[in-house]
């Protein structure tokens, strides 16, 4: 009585407790979070709020027929206008709400001389005119990328929230309303994709909303038909489910803890920690169901056979987690750090009624291990015993396949592959970089100490120069420098035409146009420079190539900014290329290092605890073989080797040793018993092949619900991990028993 008591109490504060969390709970679905695991794709939205003052930039980017005409024109200028009109938008810049310089008059003060005007007025232009300012344009280095394309198809209106600490309701509003206002632009032909923070936070939560509701329900039934047809007894599904629950009602309990909320990785905890509680609680009912018959202590027969090999398999899965807290990817060390936590507490949850029930009956566990004569029956011995040369062969070449197959692997991950195909924000991406230049973004600030010295004239030459060199560089689409506002001002003055003018001012000049300069707002100019005229900016853009390629052209350029560089001049590389290589290079070599570390250190905690370098080697052959077929799947399955797929690496090697140690146990056990070879390995299948399939059927059946994730990396995450699953059960069926037949006769 007092034990129930007490266990109601306890679920009681569990579920308040839950209750209590899960109302602090978030769902963080901003750039930082979703694109974690890619700090280049990542940085490129930070470089763009940047550009815009650390406000977050909106882009809809626009396809008008005939742009360059009385009716394009104006349907641009509605476009801008309906977005203007919005309250939570400001400073809206398009090709008709944006000024261009332009030299009127012959004042004496020459700056008096040049004005703004915008670059696309809605005056009356002869088809002549219209062509002209067509070419204008698309050439004039201060739109051409930036506003408009340069085949003239498509123009860009950009604009900045008035406030950028918004929260997750408001920017799914902020979407719907900027959705709204383009339908009747959409009515006429005109093709509309919206780009921005707030429109891509609001996709990803309704996508991850939708998911969660649909997917992970039919997961729900899947589970429970498959621990129904398994079991085929109501009282072990209910204590099931009922642990279960209370797994569920810990994970919000976890969270608010640490305080973290919920986003694209850390959610991948929920159902793969439930999961791994699952199999803990198949191997321990599987057990509990034998004993039932003939032990008049059932819990404490199951717990006294199950534990010790729980405990070892919960040790494998501390390493796998553990590991992850060592990585260099922050949203991984979360992932890490969470999972350690929540698998202890759904382990003591769920061993911790079996002890108090094993210890509440009053009856002592009498109950013999296999007391009936030696079994040879089982089918898989007698394949075992004609085959095993079959299986040492074929785990031969699985591992030679695996070596040859790991280096041809591509190791990339970029902002667009975040994101199905049909996604707005995918199609916008993918505009941005077949039309606009290119969608990575790198960038160095050019520094000196002397207030005004990036006005210098050898200081401009140096930009001027290094631009020309830029732009002839492999890959590079398009670059921006302060030295442009200079051979601009010197065309205007020069008479010639804008659209192909580079040609930089001789020295006399310069204190001519610098007073120009700083009496104009051109565009663009205060993203350039700083106040003091300390620092300016030199923006390189590249296609969305990648990693390595994009490595490439970072470093070509900084060498290059290196060369001739005028004294008192410095290169500064703000979250530059250091940051580049570990998102793309080290990170993913440290966690390639951890997922070997961990594999190794699983060796050494199994050589330790069952002082036996023979079951030691084949659990960690076994586990080697899931790995390998997971290296074999991606090659075949073109799955790129990222941070990601090398996070479900180091899972899946916890879990897949998980069922070799429950094996090797139960074998271990029977062989101290006094059982032979034969008659230990046919105890093992007939205790352990049920639970052995039901866990991995429920694990495979876990990560495949992934494979129907809104997000790309995660449906690769989920379809890798179902196979190699199902390929570690094959392994711990065949090739380990296989490895404890090595010395034996048949």
């Amino acid at each position: 009585m007092k034990l129930r008591l007490a266990g109601i109490l306890l679920a009681c504060a569990l579920v308040a407790g839950a209750w209590f969390s899960v109302r602090q709970l978030k769902l963080d679905t901003s750039v930082n979070a979703i694109m974690g695991t890619d700090h280049r794709s990542r940085g490129t939205y930070e470089k763009m709020d940047e550009a815009f003052k650390e406000r977050t930039v909106v882009l809809a980017i626009c396809k008008i027929d005939q742009l360059f005409s009385e009716k394009g024109a104006r349907q641009l200028f509605a476009i801008s206008e309906k977005l203007k009109s919005l309250p939570e938008l400001e400073d809206i810049r398009s090709l008709t709400h944006a000024a261009r310089p332009v030299k009127r008059g012959n004042h004496f003060d020459i700056r008096k001389n040049i004005r703004l005007e915008v670059f696309l007025n809605l005056e009356e232009k002869t088809p002549e005119e219209w062509a002209e300012l067509k070419d204008f344009i698309c050439h004039y280095p201060m739109t051409r990328d930036l506003m408009v394309s340069a085949d003239g198809q498509y123009t860009m209106v950009l604009a900045r929230l008035k406030n950028s600490e918004i929260g997750l309701e408001e920017k799914i509003l902020l979407w719907e309303k900027i959705s709204e206002s383009m339908k009747e632009f959409e009515e006429q032909g005109i093709e509309v994709s919206v780009l921005s923070e707030p429109v891509l936070s609001a996709e990803f939560f309704t996508l991850t909303k939708t998911f969660v509701a649909q997917v992970l329900l039919a997961g729900f039934i899947l589970i429970l038909i498959i621990i129904c047809v398994s079991f085929k007894s109501l009282k072990i599904l209910i204590w099931m489910l009922a642990l279960e629950l209370g797994g569920v009602f810990l994970c919000p309990l976890i969270f608010a803890l640490n305080q973290y909320d919920l986003n694209v990785y850390t959610c991948i905890l929920i159902p793969l920690v439930l999961s791994l509680q699952l199999t803990f609680l198949v191997h321990f009912f599987a057990v509990y169901q034998q004993a039932e018959q003939n032990s008049n202590n059932p819990w404490a027969y199951a717990l006294k056979r199950v534990f010790r090999p729980s405990c070892i398999a919960l040790l494998t899965s501390f390493i796998a987690f553990g590991s992850l807290m060592f990585s260099e990817v922050h949203i991984l060390q979360v992932l890490g750090q969470l999972g350690v936590q929540y698998l202890l507490a759904v382990f003591v949850l769920s061993f911790a009624p079996f002890y108090f029930l094993s210890k509440s009956s009053k009856d002592l566990e009498k109950h013999s291990d296999w007391q009936e004569k030696e079994d040879y029956s089982h089918g898989l011995v007698r394949v075992l015993n004609r085959s095993k040369a079959v299986f040492y062969l074929g785990a031969s070449i699985l591992f030679l396949s695996a070596f040859m197959s790991f280096s041809k692997l591509e190791t990339d991950m970029r902002a667009r592959e975040f994101l199905t195909p049909e996604s707005e924000t995918r199609q916008s991406l993918e505009l941005v970089n077949d039309h606009f230049g290119g969608l990575n973004i790198f960038q160095l600030k050019v520094v000196t100490k002397e207030k005004g010295g990036i006005q210098k004239y050898e200081n401009v030459k140096y930009l001027h120069d290094l631009r020309n060199r830029a732009m002839a560089m492999p890959g590079v689409k398009n670059a921006y420098t302060y030295s442009q506002f200079y051979t601009t001002v010197h065309q205007l003055f020069l008479g010639d035409s804008l659209s192909h003018g580079n040609v930089f001012p001789p020295e006399e000049s310069l204190f001519t146009y610098n007073l120009i300069l700083n009496s104009q707002r051109f565009p663009f100019r205060d993203v350039l420079q700083n106040e003091d005229l300390t620092e300016s900016l030199f923006i390189l853009r590249t296609d969305d190539v990648r990693s390595h390629e994009f490595i490439k052209i970072a470093e070509d350029f900084i060498e290059l900014s290196q060369e001739n560089l005028p004294e008192g001049l410095e290169i500064v590389i703000p979250n530059g290329l250091q940051s580049i290589l570990k998102s793309d290079q080290q990170i993913l070599e440290t966690q390639i290092n951890s997922l070997g570390l961990s594999l190794f250190s699983m060796f050494v905690l199994l050589l330790v605890l069952w002082r036996s370098g023979k079951y030691a080697l084949y659990a960690f052959l076994t586990a080697a073989s899931a790995l390998a077929s997971l290296v074999l799947v991606m090659y075949l399955a073109e799955i790129n080797l990222n941070s990601v797929t090398v996070m479900s690496g180091t899972i899946l090697l916890g879990i897949v040793v998980d069922d070799a140690i429950h094996f090797l146990s139960y074998y271990r056990h029977s062989i101290e018993q006094g059982h032979s070879h034969q008659s230990a390995l046919a105890n093992c299948f007939h205790s352990k092949l049920k639970p052995m399939i039901c866990t991995s059927l429920i694990l495979s059946t876990c990560f495949f619900l992934f494979y129907f994730s809104p997000y790309p990396p995660m449906r690769e995450f989920g379809l890798s991990g179902a196979i190699t699953l199902l390929c570690g059960l094959v392994a711990s069926c065949l090739l380990l028993p296989a490895l404890l037949s090595l010395k034996q006769r048949d």
